[in-house]
């Protein structure tokens, strides 16, 4: 068991914690046309119903002090109220908030009052209205949390508990100052008053109770020391009963209750009497009276008539009493507690208790102890609520609000397709972790798991749930798990190349009692073996299918089932062997294609997926000779590579005679011829770069040979001379019909320079020589010159920002010599330079000076081409 340590906002008085935080409702959104004594506000409303609330619950609460979820930031001390839909709502003490929640702890919303100090319960309406009283002011807020009305009665304070609100829409509640207000809830009440109010001029500490027939509130009043009955009709008083001689002697400081007989029954401040009090209609009788000790009256009516009752007496301080005579029947001390709040009983008999020191108690009907809950800190706690789901709610003045429900386990299952069966935890509380046992082996951590078994059979299935506070439990259930859905054909074909007939069902399977048949088209059986492997049956003929013929498989309702016996349904399957022989769709080389490579491998693809035939392939020369070579079949294509490479320049003919390739099914390729001559044309360069006697090449150039064909290296020798006849080295490659030559080192400048190609350097791919070829160039030695410059030589008016550009006769590089920019006095002016292209760009750092001279100095190397040639020194003057 976990407890949480909640932190203590507040010291309160003792006062501020007792019972009369009102007694437990829950609220509902229906109505409910029969006035019922019983009724409690816990468990058929406050709706507009005229309702008792005799602390009698419907609803059964938790049997273990189990925490379900806590929210500390709420500052109350009025009680809990909860609908039937599981809504929560609790008005803060002195946030003057009103605040909803779901049954999860979930906040829905927060609506901001703002007037004083709530102390009261709140009354839901049929239509969902909340009824709130704040210092004074009654609230209506719709149940979204928008206000629909705020009606101020001009009085101060607010007694502890709960309003009431009959089954006409009428609302009664109390004030400090003495005051009884009825308001017609149908109506706005700023628009028409309040219905009526009568004054007993003395204060008032509790809300009302209404008769079972509805014509009758019962008030008592701490100050004016006496039990009040007033018409409902008018307020007019019917009769009121003196309970003592001052507030300290007699004072009434909660709301009475009436028992199932019509009874009322108060209880006295100061004097501890405990009174049944019978109405005459225009008087009142004493039933019994029966001293327990100075009470805060806080009073609860079980459903076999057991008034429950707590006290300040010393020692014990909870009573339960005979109804029917006022006789102790049982009693209990309450540790440390100086009083506590009204109680609540559940359907079982359990009865719970929030005391002053923040202590929740569970009592069983003979006031033994269930449980406790000890929550740490301060503050009082209020009289708790039961929620239609079981969960006990309280809040706690200051330190917030507490939800408890039993962990309890449990779980449903759902049978699915085959052996699938869907498990949903249905566990009481909020289990934040789930641990499944499937009873064959098999776990799971989801919440909500699907699981499939391997068998028929019953397991032991175990669910262990845990909160977010550690509390756990575990259930275990049995689980019958059959499979009754039959097995299905999901696939079925003739498998050509195994001669055999596939079926794939839906799940693994096995023989069954019933019978397959293959007939052919004469309806003639075809003997057959047939064999199950997981979920496929295979039938394979024990004799050679037909080509061209109609078959038909029978399989028999029952032939088949799956692992639990469940039968497939007839299924036939008809077909036809193929009787369609391969024909080729392409040939590679085409037939009578020349130029073929001498290295060709002949690639032939046919109609559909072949296979060796029994006839003969050739592959013949022109003279008739035949040529070796090498098959291979993939799919639907049949590759020939001869041994050898082939002649070039020579006739060639591929036959492949009938039956020497067939269909997966057997059927035989007919006779076919294909002719093809090897290429016997030699390779010629198309283009060279640079051009044959080109002038001005740069010194790094990479020299490029494009040929008429693809190439590769020969057996003849490439050659790069200068003029003088000396060998140039290089690297050399081919990409395609390309040949590149880089020189390993930078050509030299103005130097001419010979390119031999000699005949077989480069052959085409079947083999051709290249003959011999030879190109010349001579490498750039012209120096580069300056163009334009801008802003022009000895210009004036030049802009302070200008950036210099000097364009030149050819494309430039950086070079070694030095650039400046100065002023008329000499100072370097700093500046970044760049180059594009023939242009080089100097962008001075700064503005230059309005009216100063400047001169641009281009030192000789300063750039040079892109064959190295310096740029003689160049000097450009202008005037900003």
């Amino acid at each position: 068991m976990k407890h949480n340590n909640l932190l203590v906002l507040l010291v309160v008085f003792a006062v501020i914690g007792v019972s009369t935080v009102g007694s437990v409702s829950a609220a509902s959104t229906g109505n409910n046309s029969t006035l019922n004594a019983t009724n409690t506000t816990n468990t058929t409303v406050n709706t507009a119903i005229a309702t008792n609330a005799t602390g009698q619950s419907n609803y059964t609460g938790p049997q273990t002090n189990t925490t379900k979820w806590t929210n500390s930031s709420i500052y109350s001390v009025g009680k809990v109220t909860v609908t039937k839909n599981g809504t929560i709502y609790v008005m803060g003490h002195s946030d003057s908030t009103l605040y909803a929640f779901k049954s999860d702890g979930t906040l829905l919303w927060s609506d901001y009052l703002g007037t004083g100090t709530a102390n009261n319960g709140l009354v839901v309406g049929s239509d969902g209205t909340i009824y709130a009283l704040d210092d004074g002011t009654l609230f209506a807020v719709y149940s979204n949390g928008t206000i629909k009305w705020k009606y101020n009665t001009g009085s101060v304070g607010a007694p502890y508990g709960d309003p009431v609100l009959d089954s006409n829409g009428i609302i009664y509640f109390t004030s400090n100052l003495g005051n009884v207000y009825a308001i017609d809830t149908k109506t706005n009440p700023n628009d028409v008053g309040a219905k009526w109010v009568y004054s007993t001029g003395k204060s008032l500490t509790s809300h009302g109770a209404i008769s079972s027939d509805g014509k009758t509130l019962y008030v008592g009043s701490y100050g004016a020391v006496a039990l009040y009955a007033l018409n409902t009709a008018d307020g007019t008083l019917k009769w009121s009963y003196s309970t003592g001689t001052s507030s300290s002697k007699g004072g009434i400081q909660s709301t009475p209750v009436i028992g199932s007989d019509g009874t009322i029954y108060v209880a006295t401040y100061g004097t501890g009497i405990l009174y049944a009090i019978t109405d005459n209609g225009d008087h009142a009788t004493v039933k019994w009276n029966t001293t327990i000790g100075s009470s805060y009256g806080n009073i609860a009516i079980s459903s076999n008539g057991t008034i429950y009752v707590g006290c300040f007496k010393t020692g014990v301080n909870f009573y339960a009493v005979n109804s029917s005579d006022g006789s102790i029947l049982y009693n209990c001390s309450l540790t440390k507690a100086t009083s506590v709040s009204t109680p609540v009983i559940g359907s079982d008999g359990t009865i719970y208790i929030g005391t002053t020191n923040g202590i929740l108690y569970a009592l069983n009907p003979d006031l033994t102890t269930k449980w406790i809950y000890t929550a740490s800190g301060s503050g009082s706690l209020s009289s708790p609520t039961i929620g239609p789901d079981g969960t006990l709610y309280v809040s706690r003045y200051g330190c917030g609000l507490y939800a408890f429900q039993d962990l309890v386990g449990n779980f449903t299952s759902t049978a699915g397709s085959n052996l699938n069966v869907q498990f949903n935890d249905s566990s009481s509380n909020i289990p934040t972790s789930w641990s499944w046992s499937f009873g064959d082996g098999s776990t799971s951590t989801e919440q909500n798991p699907m699981h499939t078994y391997a068998a028929n059979g019953t397991y032991t299935v175990s669910l262990t749930v845990t909160t977010a506070y550690g509390d756990t439990n575990t259930v275990t259930k049995t689980v019958t798990v059959k499979d009754i859905t039959a097995p299905t054909v999901s696939g079925i074909g003739y498998n050509t190349p195994n001669k055999s007939i596939t079926v794939n069902f839906s799940e693994p399977v096995e023989l069954g009692t019933g019978w397959i048949e293959l007939l052919d088209s004469t309806g003639k059986a075809v003997s057959f073996t047939k064999s199950i492997n997981g979920s496929v049956l295979t039938i394979k003929p024990t004799v050679g299918l037909v080509n061209g013929a109609k078959y038909r498989l029978l399989l028999h309702t029952g032939s088949i089932t799956d692992l639990s016996g469940n039968n497939v349904a007839g299924y036939v399957y008809s077909f036809t062997v193929d009787g369609t022989a391969p024909t080729v769709k392409i040939v590679d080389p085409a037939n009578n294609a020349v130029n073929v490579a001498v290295s060709k491998v002949i690639k032939v693809t046919f109609s559909e997926a072949i296979q060796n035939g029994t006839g003969w392939i050739e592959l013949l020369n022109s003279t008739g000779k035949a040529v070796s070579f090498t098959k291979s079949i993939n799919g639907n294509v049949l590759s020939i590579t001869p041994t050898n490479a082939l002649v070039k320049g020579t006739k060639y003919i591929l036959l492949l005679h009938t039956g020497c390739v067939t269909d997966l099914t057997g059927n035989n390729l007919k006779g076919y011829v294909s002719r093809f001559t090897t290429d016997s044309t030699a390779p010629t360069v198309k283009t060279v770069d640079p051009a044959n006697n080109a002038v001005n090449v740069a010194a790094n150039k990479v020299i490029k040979v494009t040929f008429s064909e693809a190439i590769q290296n020969g057996n003849g020798s490439i050659e790069l001379l200068d003029s003088t006849g000396k060998a140039v080295s290089f690297t050399k490659s081919i990409s395609g019909n390309v040949l590149t030559i880089t020189p390993d080192n930078a050509l030299v400048k103005g130097t001419k320079y010979m390119l031999l190609l000699h005949t077989g350097s480069v052959t085409d791919l079947a083999g051709n020589n290249l003959k011999g070829y030879v190109s010349r160039f001579t490498v750039d030695s012209t120096v580069p010159t300056v163009k334009t410059i801008d802003p022009a030589n000895n210009a004036v008016n030049v802009a302070i920002d200008k950036v210099i550009k000097v364009t030149f006769s050819e494309t430039v590089k950086a070079g070694n010599g030095s650039i400046e920019l100065v002023d008329s006095t000499g100072k370097a002016v700093s500046f970044t330079k760049s180059i594009s292209g023939n242009v080089l760009t100097i962008t001075p750092d700064s503005a230059l000076v309005k009216g100063t001279k400047y001169m641009l100095l281009l030192h000789t190397g300063c750039v040079t081409d892109l064959a190295g040639n310096n740029l003689k020194g160049y000097v450009s003057r202008f005037t900003v």
